[in-house]
């Protein structure tokens, strides 16, 4: 990183200061960084250097400093990394990006802050706030030839303007009385700068202080008068006869309401009747309440919906943070203090400035996407809770954050009918409901009808009642046959890319959401998931310890892997008939996990399932005809659908098949 915005600097990727060396390294190098990837002739660096003068042996000189340079440089980027400094059309050039050189970075911040000044003051705000950060000093400190003069006072006009047009943007949040010393600052360094003393007039004004507004006004024309006989402009002009008249053009705008900043809703919300009202009352009595499902659950919806009603009903002001763009987790506080409107105070930290921003705020606060920062969710939630007594937390999560005081509540599937419903009972389900209404916005007139309610309904069970996967089902559905759209699904993935390049985001592409939680797992996590995925249904932990152990995995650690599946939504957990836990995977994500193994890896796991049923199979039959063989009814019963297993005979009479698999297929191995 090339830094030029106070004394020149270079420092690496680890943060570390570079040794420039002698003062003529300094100065060529910032002849070149003024110039950043333009080729600078040798004869051009000898009047730079020298500031016009060079001495005889100057172009000698230049060549040394360059490879002085060069040494330096190329032992920071390690010595297989292309060259900083090269030689291109009988000169020298910085071939650098402009991101690595500071004053580049500036240049972006401040125009983007332009952009953003009357649609999104406090966007821009920050983005000035972050430019000026940048500096850490005088531009080109202790460079003293004219080249780097010009170019730092350039740069010093661009400081002065981002500092104004930031105190601009804070004033149109209302913050006056947070720049008032500021500007004063800044109309003390700069006596004939009008634009600063007018935003100091106007700033005074709505703090209530107008002869110390008119007192500036004043002294600026008196200065103006003094030192250049010159009349202030007629901006000033007219914010003077405005203070004097008490304009009410110049009363205090109202600052932007922040009672209800939720995400916009582009399409019907569906079902969920019962959750909403659970959760809105759970937020009643438990200050946190953890919102946790699979992907595709329709977690993020339902929360800003809860969040919504609770703000129509005048209950709270209601606040959405989305964390999942972010990486890094100290941004987690402020995201949080942007989405709320809070500005960090001067020498206080981020967590105190929003504790005391928030103190005697009722605000419900969704906390979205918190799974990949739990750590920093966690202390931040902690910390607010601990300071703020009208505060509540919301969060959408696929792991919970494990506060004190937090309740979880877990998202399940939608509802869906069976298959010997009538048809009316199949319309209306919650699964089938979302999927006739999304159906129905993309081609408007269709609906469930008696023919195809229970083609529908295939659909919704074999996407396990997913909201995610309804919808882009839907959104198929328009153009396939449902036969064919059913009978396709074991593409899933494929089937329900939405496509459309841009629009493929972690929530627009069943993939991507499967991906999201996956990337999140641990490496022996993610083996045990995608070796699960040979079931077919539920299994017990002795099962999958006997089944999907070895090969890096020790079946006395599967139990406590499953434990941390099920803790981060990938894993469903259920009681069993002998009150035992059981463990299954939805289709979708058991489709996911499946194609993460390879050919052989898949085929010595069916073996093993197979092998594993069969032994079952085998130990229940000798007491499957004598008294006391209801327990063993009971297990071969509840390992029927994921074995293979058929239990059925007349008269009292049981038939046992176990149908082993191996890599072509499957082939029956039956004890009857």
């Amino acid at each position: 990183m090339f830094r030029v915005l106070g004394p020149v600097r270079v420092v690496d990727s680890s943060g570390l200061q570079l040794p420039l060396g002698a003062p003529r390294q300094r100065t060529l190098l910032t002849a070149l960084l003024i110039h950043p990837g333009v080729a600078v002739s040798v004869n051009q660096l000898t009047e730079l250097v020298w500031d016009g003068s060079p001495p005889p042996t100057a172009t000698t000189m230049v060549h040394g400093a360059v490879a002085g340079l060069r040494k330096v440089l190329e032992c920071a980027h390690g010595g297989d990394a292309p060259r900083v400094l090269v030689t291109r059309d009988g000169g020298y050039a910085l071939d650098v990006l402009p991101e690595h050189v500071d004053v580049s970075e500036f240049e972006q911040l401040l125009a983007q802050g332009r952009r953003l000044l009357d649609a999104a003051p406090d966007r821009a705000s920050q983005l000035f706030a972050e430019a000026l950060a940048l500096w850490r000093g005088p531009a080109l400190a202790g460079i003293e030839q004219a080249f780097a003069r010009d170019a730092a006072s350039r740069w010093e006009e661009l400081r002065l303007e981002c500092q104004e047009l930031r105190i601009e943007a804070e004033m149109a949040l209302g913050h006056h009385a947070d720049v008032v010393a500021e500007l004063e600052e800044l109309v003390a360094r700069h006596p004939f700068r009008e634009q600063s003393c007018a935003r100091l007039i106007v700033a005074l004004y709505r703090c209530g202080r107008q002869s110390d507004a008119l007192r500036a006004s004043r002294t600026l024309r008196r200065t103006l008068a003094t030192e250049l006989g010159v009349e202030p402009g007629p901006e000033v002009q007219r914010l003077e006869s405005m203070v004097l008249r008490h304009s009410e053009a110049l009363a205090r705008p109202p600052r932007p309401s922040r009672r209800c900043s939720l995400p916009a809703s582009f399409s019907t919300f569906v079902g969920r009747v019962s959750e909403r009202a659970d959760i809105a009352a759970l937020l009643e009595t438990h200050r946190l309440v953890t919102l946790m499902g699979p992907g595709g659950s329709c977690k993020t919806r339902l929360a800003v919906e809860v969040a919504r009603q609770l703000a129509d009903q005048g209950t709270a002001e209601a606040c959405f943070v989305d964390l999942a763009p972010l990486t890094t987790p100290e941004l987690v506080g402020e995201a949080v203090a942007v989405a709320l409107d809070v500005r960090a105070a001067p020498g206080r930290g981020l967590a105190q400035t929003l504790a005391t921003a928030l103190s005697g705020r009722h605000v419900t606060i969704v906390l979205d996407n918190c799974e990949h920062l739990v750590d920093e969710c966690a202390l931040l939630v902690e910390g607010l809770l601990a300071a703020t007594p009208d505060v509540r937390v919301l969060a959408t999560t696929r792991e919970a954050l494990h506060v004190p005081g937090e309740q979880v509540y877990v998202l399940q599937p939608l509802s869906t009918a069976i298959a010997t419903d009538s048809w009316e009972d199949i319309a209306a389900c919650e699964a089938v409901r979302l999927f006739a209404q999304r159906a129905s916005s993309a081609r408007p007139g269709w609906a469930v009808t008696p023919t195809n309610a229970h083609l529908v309904l295939r659909v919704c069970r074999r996407l396990d009642g997913l909201p995610l996967a309804l919808e882009l089902a839907a959104a198929r559905a328009t153009a396939l046959p449902l036969r064919d759209l059913a009978e396709r699904l074991d593409d899933r993935f494929r089937l329900l890319d939405p496509g459309g390049g841009s629009r493929i985001g972690r929530h627009h592409s069943l993939a991507a959401t499967m991906a999201w939680s996956h990337d999140l797992l641990a490496p022996r996590e993610r083996t045990l998931f995608a070796r699960i995925a040979v079931f077919p249904a539920g299994f017990g932990l002795a099962a999958a310890e006997e089944v999907v152990s070895g090969a890096g995995l020790v079946d006395r650690d599967v139990g406590l892997l499953l434990a941390r599946l099920v803790s981060c939504s990938t894993v469903q957990v259920e009681d069993g008939v002998d009150g035992e836990p059981r463990y299954r995977l939805l289709e979708t994500t058991r489709q996911y996990g499946r194609a993460r193994l390879d050919r052989p890896e898949l085929a010595r796991l069916r073996d093993r399932h197979a092998h594993h049923y069969l032994h079952v199979a085998r130990n229940a039959e000798p007491h499957l005809l004598r008294a006391g063989s209801a327990p063993w009814l009971e297990r071969l019963l509840a390992e029927e659908d994921t074995s293979g297993l058929l239990c059925s005979g007349p008269s009292g009479r049981m038939a046992i098949q176990c149908w082993e698999h191996d890599s072509s297929g499957t082939c029956g191995i039956r004890g009857t």
